[in-house]
């Protein structure tokens, strides 16, 4: 009997599908239309290995085909074997030579005695993929403290201290399986000034220039392409603790624009600026830190440390300024990673002595000079109000345009001229004739030198004069100046003085009573005590 055609085509397929799955390499294996399908051995065999970690693909002894790849599961990375003439990242127990396809990753990190590191405990994993430039030696060398380069004093090197950029390197290595390469350079004590100043008075910029320089230029990095750092961190700023906010943020963009300017700074390149210890939080070289990164130069990232552990807050003496080794790891590995491109303010109050101020401080210290209430702008878009210095404009509508002088309550104003005094209440001025005044009540005007007007309507025109009650007498120039009035006038066109005194010496006063005696003054209900006179200008008392 004939066999069916169509159910031997599905036999023979049946069955080489089963040779595809269970046949070694290299079986011949036809399907039905007589093509040779192979077997599911020859397809792995082409395939790039896989090693479940970096620890058992350095342990691969197999020899590997140059320009082949290796795969690792944990971290998921990717490597390509290069030829033996070429300087490898990473070498395998069988001596095959790898690169990773993203290539290297560069981290430079500056400063004084915190990026240097200054404790020795915290962690030590000393990873293959991690290396630091040992610049005596003008090689690579390893991330294990306890060796050269790390065991070389500053600038060097840190004394086998725990250190943030070993501790970013080894997170950045863990998470993505990239060769890491350390350029350091750090020196206790040293002031921003060693980085900013004029050459060549520069010194700490220029060794750290020249390092990186060295660095990029050697084979395990040239050769691959690497021409510039992936990352920087700078910590410094203690040695500068006497510094104001203004003087440390110039330098701060003075550094930066430095460090940009180098064709081993790629734009946009992070660096990462390390807060100090709690101890600093009370000087303003922190705060200006703090705004340069958050307003002037986003790229730059300003981590928050505030939680690290110092000698003195473990055992409450020794050491404040310097982190321990586990917190410094702790910092580099976790914080950096965690630390965001934010835009950020910065500190307007202060406590005293102990840094910006809280809800708990009894006194603050502001950080301006001048301050302008809202309902005393001049414009919203944008905002923009009186720029006297050392002044107060507080209230509605109040403009306190001299220096030193105070504008408070509604509508009171000090001229441009107008220095050294203050106002309070409603509708009061100054001219700009008017120095060291103060003016209190309701449309008083402050028109001279050393005035001072309580209550209401005055117009002070003579120097060293004073009006108090209401609406005094005299508002203009007066050959014999008035110093003193007591007003009882009642609006601006019904004025009048109870008594003046002038600058000769007269005294006026006005409406005293009229009556024949004593005995009359009495009988008219004047009190003892109180004023009159007979006609004759003679003043006397009632007794």
């Amino acid at each position: 009997m004939a066999q069916d055609p169509i159910l031997s085509a599905a036999q023979t397929d049946a069955l080489a599908l089963t040779q595809f799955l269970t046949e070694p390499a290299g079986t011949t294996n036809r399907n039905s239309v007589g093509v040779d399908i192979g077997t599911l051995s020859d397809i792995a065999g082409t395939l790039a290995p896989a090693f479940g970690t970096t620890a058992e693909m350095l342990a691969d002894t197999v020899p590997r085909p140059v320009g082949s790849l290796i795969h690792t599961a944990s971290p998921r990375a990717s490597y390509k074997v290069v030829d033996a003439a070429l300087p490898a990242h990473l070498t395998t127990a069988g001596g095959t030579g790898l690169v990773h396809l993203e290539g290297a990753y560069v981290i430079a990190i500056a400063g004084q005695s915190n990026a240097a590191g200054v404790h020795v405990d915290g962690p030590n994993p000393a990873s293959p993929l991690v290396r630091s430039w040992d610049a005596p030696a003008g090689a690579w060398g390893g991330s294990d403290r306890t060796a050269a380069p790390w065991t070389h004093s500053n600038p060097d090197g840190n004394g086998g201290a725990s250190n943030y950029a070993l501790a970013r390197a080894h997170a950045v290595a863990a998470t993505t399986g990239r060769p890491v390469f350390i350029v350091f350079d750090a020196l206790g004590g040293a002031p921003i000034a060693d980085w900013v100043a004029e050459a060549p008075a520069d010194t700490r910029f220029q060794a750290l220039d020249a390092k990186i320089t060295a660095a990029l230029a050697d084979p395990m990095l040239q050769q691959h392409g690497v021409g510039g750092i992936d990352e920087m961190i700078f910590a410094q700023g203690e040695a500068d603790y006497l510094s104001g906010f203004g003087a440390h943020l110039d330098s701060l963009v003075t550094l930066m624009a430095k460090i940009r300017g180098r064709s081993w700074a790629a734009p946009g390149m992070p660096c990462f600026m390390m807060s100090p210890a709690d101890v600093h939080d009370r000087y303003l070289w922190r705060a200006a830190m703090r705004h340069f990164c958050g307003r002037i130069d986003t790229d730059c990232r300003f981590v928050a440390l505030n939680d690290l552990e110092t000698e003195y807050s473990t055992t409450g003496q020794g050491d404040a300024s310097h982190f321990l080794g586990t917190g410094v790891w702790r910092a580099g590995y976790d914080y950096i990673a965690q630390t965001a491109r934010v835009e950020s303010g910065t500190e307007l109050f202060w406590g005293r002595g102990v840094g910006p101020a809280s809800p708990a401080e009894p006194t603050v210290l502001a950080t301006f000079s001048s301050l302008v209430s809202a309902d005393s702008w001049t414009a919203t878009a944008p905002p923009n109000g009186p720029a006297a210095a050392g002044s107060i404009s507080w209230g509605k509508a109040c403009f306190a345009d001299g220096n030193y002088t105070f504008a408070l309550g509604y509508g009171c104003v000090t001229d441009n001229l107008s220095n050294y005094g203050i106002l309070a209440g409603r509708d009061l001025s100054s001219n700009g004739a008017a120095d060291y005044f103060a003016g209190f009540g309701f449309q008083n005007d402050m028109a001279a030198r050393y005035t001072l007007a309580a209550g209401r309507g005055h117009v002070l025109m003579a120097e060293g004069g004073t009006a108090i009650g209401l609406f005094s007498e005299y508002t203009g120039a007066e050959a014999d100046a008035p110093l003193l009035q007591v007003g009882n006038g009642s609006s601006s066109s019904n004025r009048g003085n109870a008594f003046c005194v002038r600058q000769s010496g007269t005294v006026e006063t006005k409406g005293i009573p009229v009556h024949a005696d004593n005995a009359a003054a009495l009988m008219a209900g004047l009190p003892v005590g109180s004023w009159f006179h007979q006609g004759d200008g003679i003043l006397r008392v009632v007794i």
